[in-house]
């Protein structure tokens, strides 16, 4: 496809799904369905459950080894079973990424895990690492598990990197997840993932179905979040929080843009916080405090508690499409999300109808695309008046001072 206003050509779209996958490529669907068939083999003769099970769940071990961002999203299912079943015993899967976050929600679980999958794993080490640390972690939790004992379990993670090969390993009689990321016939209860227009924190609510007789899952899931405790570092004074990161970089925004940006909400009053984490982030809020000045700079410098404490007290929160977002969503902060049209928003963007979402129109999006395209106008074309505009407007701040 070629782009009418700059002359750019953007690439085709790919399917959301292929088949029952949600995958893009046609040969990762070929190869999940090649490891479903010797799944098949594995599972032959096991016993074949069907139907709901409420009254036999004593305890239920919860899987969500995605990143920050997911495991969020997967915090309203937790919080259902916690309120609705306070009996049940309640097991969580994470990856060890999560290990700053896993204190703050300690309300909502009795026990985690740790398991890594070396396709989620974002650090820098060399795959060969990242392969060695998925085996040994996955070994030490399938040990763990397996002695804990539980009746039941539930992933979370509709793609391939889940954990319902470690689910059939350590024995777990019921086992509930999506046929979406494949090994589907190691479930005992198979739950079809539906391309629908509906948030990601809405989806686990189909698992719990498949589990629990309730009224209450007949409606959506919405998010959720621990209410934060404790002392921050922040202002005492209203502020809008600026995080510029998200966790794959073909998604940013241009430095130069929100340079622009900050220095716009300054001049017209408002009191910027630039939060984040990591390097990347940290070297890209130091050279927006020298090019603007009069910003407090806390990027690097909070705990993930303290954070969470910052977006939830925040006035306005402007971010990417990141685990801010949907922090921001949990405590219904009015925010401004910058993205990009690699995905369907309706359910990868924040459930929150507080969040006015930008991105630039494309004919290709949304592109399914994980790794983009060179120019990625969808997100780099967003215009900082309209941002400053859409940030302004909720502080209550004449609309004249942005343009």
């Amino acid at each position: 496809m070629k782009g009418r206003d700059f002359g750019l050509r953007y690439p085709a779209p790919r399917p959301p799904m292929i088949g029952d996958y949600l995958v893009r490529k046609r040969y990762v669907a070929a190869g999940l369905f090649t490891i479903d068939a010797a799944c098949a083999v594995l599972a032959a003769g096991a016993p074949r459950l069907h139907g709901q099970m409420s009254g036999d769940v004593n305890s239920l071990l919860v899987s969500q080894c995605g990143h920050l961002g997911d495991l969020i999203m997967t915090l309203p299912a937790l919080h259902w079973i916690r309120r609705n079943r306070p009996q049940i015993r309640i097991g969580l899967i994470v990856g060890s990424w999560a290990k700053p976050m896993i204190d703050g929600i300690a309300e909502l679980y009795d026990k985690y895990y740790l398991a890594d999958h070396f396709m989620l794993d974002r650090s820098g080490r060399p795959l060969t690492e990242k392969v060695v640390r998925h085996y040994e972690s996955w070994k030490s939790t399938t040990a763990d598990i397996t002695r804990d004992k539980y009746d039941a379990a539930i992933e979370c993670y509709p793609f391939l990197q889940n954990s319902v090969p470690l689910f059939h390993a350590c024995g777990i009689p019921v086992r509930v997840g999506f046929t979406s990321g494949g090994f589907s016939p190691l479930l005992t209860h198979k739950v079809k993932w539906k391309h629908e227009p509906r948030s990601l924190v809405d989806y686990p609510r189909d698992l719990l179905q498949a589990l629990f007789t309730d009224v209450s899952l007949d409606h959506p899931l919405g998010a959720y979040y621990p209410a934060p405790v404790g002392s921050n570092k922040h202002p005492g004074q209203p502020y809008v929080l600026v995080q510029t990161g998200t966790g794959n970089a073909i998604k940013e925004w241009p430095e130069e843009r929100w340079i622009e940006l900050v220095r716009q909400l300054s001049i017209d009053g408002a009191k910027v916080v630039l939060a984040g984490a990591g390097t990347r982030e940290r070297d890209r809020a130091a050279r927006i405090q020298e090019a603007v000045g009069g910003v407090v700079n806390l990027c690097d410098r909070l705990s993930w508690d303290q954070f969470v404490t910052l977006v939830a007290e925040a006035t306005h929160v402007v971010c990417l499409d990141s685990s801010t977002s949907h922090l921001a969503a949990a405590f219904r902060i009015p925010s401004t999300v910058i993205v990009s049209g690699t995905s369907e928003q309706r359910q990868f963007g924040p459930a929150n109808e507080q969040a006015r979402i930008l991105t630039f129109p494309t004919p290709c999006a949304p592109c399914f695309r994980s790794r983009g395209c060179d120019h990625m106008a969808c997100v780099r074309n967003v215009g900082v008046a309209e941002v400053a505009e859409a940030v302004l407007k909720r502080l209550n701040l004449p609309a004249e001072q942005v343009l």
